[in-house]
């Protein structure tokens, strides 16, 4: 019980430091930490660990001053001062921790500074522009830090990038505030595309843009921001084509049925007259054979009568004489 109360205790007496110093940078950036020391150090070892443990920062340091550059990581000594440096390139965010500034002594504890790091995501937009045209860069500028040079750099790195500020002719600085500024690249090459780094402060605030530059004639649409000025190409779109190739068969397809109909119609027009002609004619016809047919009708009925009147006296006469004789 004695055994692990007792671990346990230094576990917790091996945490540094009562004070900590706050320090912030962004992806991609580098930070530079700053380590003081008394004059009774000057000539000792200095140290830089990563952690809160001082009962292994030495051994698990990253950096000392018998070594002064290992990667990413570069330690500088100003003894006059009493201030050893330690600067992080490359950053990323997972650099982001606490950190211990060591200097070994050769009698009783080694003397430590604690850091806590804040490594900031990287702010980052893609912007097209046209060949031949202007495009704007939109900059972060530091408002406590308002007179300090204004950068824009290219390259693959924001440590090892050209500066493009010297050719004031082609890249001109203007809309300067407190919190940002621009940089408008006059007349746009296809060399210009690539990944820029701007701000105000290389280590501090600065901004990743990808730039893209698209020649004229391949860009089917031009979509203008609120400067005016940038420009977001799109890839030709075949929609329109393919439309078309649908749409205009289906049309001249319609277009035959319909004159197919209008002909059927006319066609059954043209028949309903000619079949009332025939009905016409033919109820004329019939009207004049039954005019005709009473007409002789009338006449033979006159030629009965006729008929009959020349001869009844004379069968009525016959007929009288045969009763005379008969009664004689």
């Amino acid at each position: 019980m004695f055994y692990y109360l007792t671990h346990f205790l230094i576990f917790l007496s091996d945490r540094c430091c009562d004070t900590v110093n706050q320090t912030q940078s962004t992806e991609e950036g580098s930070v530079t930490i700053s380590c003081p020391y008394d004059s009774q150090s000057v000539n000792k070892l200095k140290f830089f660990c990563r952690g809160n443990r001082p009962s292994t920062c030495l051994q698990q340091a990253v950096i000392t001053s018998s070594n002064t550059q290992d990667g990413r990581f570069r330690l500088s000594d100003d003894r006059k001062s009493g201030i050893f440096t330690v600067t992080i390139s490359s950053l990323t965010l997972k650099d982001s921790g606490s950190y211990l500034c060591g200097i070994q002594r050769n009698s009783g504890f080694d003397v430590f500074t604690a850091v806590d790091l804040e490594v900031k995501e990287l702010e980052s937009y893609n912007i097209s522009g046209i060949e031949g045209r202007p495009v704007t860069l939109q900059c972060p500028n530091s408002g406590q830090q308002h007179d300090n040079r204004k950068f824009l750099c290219k390259g693959d790195q924001h440590n090892n990038c050209t500066d493009m500020m010297e050719n004031q002719t082609k890249f001109k600085l203007l809309n300067v505030s407190s919190s940002c500024f621009s940089v408008i690249i006059t007349e746009l090459e296809a060399a210009d595309a690539g990944t820029y780094y701007c701000g105000s402060d290389s280590q501090l605030r600065f901004i990743k843009i990808q730039l893209a530059v698209v020649s004229l004639h391949q860009t089917s649409s031009v979509a203008p921001t609120g400067t005016g000025e940038q420009v977001t190409s799109q890839p030709p779109s075949h929609n329109r084509d393919v439309s078309l190739f649908y749409i205009l068969p289906a049309v001249f397809v319609l277009l035959l049925i319909l004159t197919f109909v209008l002909l059927l119609v006319l066609k059954y027009k043209s028949r309903i007259k000619q079949v009332d002609g025939i009905n016409v004619n033919v109820l004329n016809s019939a009207n004049s054979n039954n005019v005709e047919m009473r007409i002789n009708d009338i006449y033979e009925l006159h030629e009965d009568v006729v008929y009959m009147n020349s001869t009844t006296p004379n069968t009525l006469s016959h007929d009288h004489n045969d009763v005379y004789n008969n009664i004689l």
